[in-house]
């Protein structure tokens, strides 16, 4: 059973790119996000795809384009609010701009996507939080205690 969202869209062909070209890009930008957005799996085609067509910059190479988008996961939710939340414009003759309103309706469609990354970005927070926490109580215990009484 498909999610909702995971319905076969219908896309308009640009002078430079088929339907089905569009179609199996978004395909596979969508496999690579819901594997984690692995190394392994950022190809360069998909890469070419993304710089070309989803409103980014080149960053020089692919190697550069995954640092800058996908090196942590802060930067996996940057990535991933910016094609949720982004401006979407240009006529999909022309563009791809029906691609990208499809992807930006399945990240909404499919909410844990964004919110299980947030939950695993507070979480380290929170661990990082926590033993910053315990080494400072370690180090200074007379202020923590009197921190503590104070409370």
């Amino acid at each position: 059973m498909k999610k909702k969202g995971e319905e076969m869209a219908t896309f308009t062909a640009t002078r430079f790119d088929t339907s089905e070209n569009k179609q199996k890009s978004l395909a596979d930008l969508k496999k690579f996000i819901k594997a984690g957005m692995p190394k392994e799996r950022f190809t360069k085609k998909l890469y070419q795809q993304l710089s070309l067509h989803f409103g980014h910059i080149a960053h020089t190479n692919l190697d550069g384009f995954y640092q800058v988008w996908f090196q942590t996961p802060k930067n996996e939710l940057a990535f991933l609010k910016k094609h949720r939340d982004g401006d979407i414009y240009g006529d999909p003759a022309d563009t791809w701009s029906d691609v990208r309103r499809e992807l930006s309706t399945w990240l909404r469609d499919n909410p844990e996507i964004i919110g299980d990354l947030e939950n695993m970005i507070n979480e380290a927070t929170r661990q990082r939080d926590l033993g910053d926490l315990e080494e400072l109580v370690n180090r200074y215990p007379s202020e923590a205690r009197k921190i503590l009484e104070d409370a």
